[in-house]
């Protein structure tokens, strides 16, 4: 993994890895069940390389470093939206 965020408000561990080439959010409950994977862009197109969670928004904010962008996403992975790119 190359990062783990525990929500507070659903009890659920959210997990950003890498399968091959290409990123996951994986979805785990408190017994450690996983819940779901999701390979959906932005995930798709690289390896994330870091994870949080936006309380105010209830979205994962997810950043990769080959790309120097950063997306929101929601709980599900779906529905990324780019917030950040820097370009240099």
């Amino acid at each position: 993994p190359y990062g783990a965020v525990f929500n507070e408000n659903d009890q659920r561990l959210y997990v950003i890895s890498a399968n091959g080439t290409a990123g996951r959010l994986s979805v785990y409950d408190t017994s450690g069940n996983c819940i779901s994977h999701t390979a959906a862009a932005p995930l798709s197109t690289g390896t994330p390389s870091g994870i949080t969670y936006h309380a105010l928004s209830n979205k994962l904010i997810v950043t990769f470093a080959s790309t120097h962008a950063i997306f929101s996403m929601n709980l599900d992975g779906t529905g990324a939206a780019q917030i950040y790119l820097n370009s240099t």
